[in-house]
């Protein structure tokens, strides 16, 4: 009985904490992306590549670099000019669905179009800079709709 009267006086404290730890800054793995303004969460203990979870208003984008996914997607849509340009005018389409997006191989990927692209929003000059320092390869992106009517 005394246990469970310790846990309920202790558990709300636990449970109070920073809410936006990008804005707090306590957290190397997440920040906001001063181009897009999107908050980002890198995943920590990746042994190559870079996996991210990026988030505005009430759309998530999962990213997974080609090397950490292993076999994972088999049924990835292996996206082209086409795919890309539908994702952007109707990306619900697309929701929940992985997408192999290829990288930079002496010329531009579908990495390159997708980050770009007014969804995404990146500069020309960084998405390419991004993509060679992180995904090379390309990648995979999956996005979802949270709490949409």
């Amino acid at each position: 009985m005394t246990l469970l009267a310790i846990s309920c006086a202790v558990a709300p404290v636990l449970a109070i904490g920073p809410t936006k730890a990008a804005q707090v800054g306590h957290n190397p793995n997440v920040g906001i992306n001063p181009t897009t303004q999107k908050t980002y969460l890198n995943t920590p203990n990746v042994k190559s590549g870079l996996d991210r979870i990026t988030w505005l208003d009430n759309q998530m984008f999962l990213y997974k670099n080609v090397s950490n996914v292993k076999g994972m997607m088999n049924n990835a849509i292996i996206a082209d000019i086409n795919t890309v340009e539908g994702m952007v005018s109707n990306l619900g389409e697309y929701e929940n669905k992985w997408i192999y997006l290829s990288g930079e191989n002496g010329d531009h990927g579908m990495f390159y179009y997708w980050i770009t692209s007014s969804v995404v929003g990146f500069p020309a000059d960084q998405a390419e800079a991004s993509i060679l320092a992180r995904n090379p390869d390309g990648g995979y992106v999956k996005t979802n709709y949270v709490g949409r009517p």
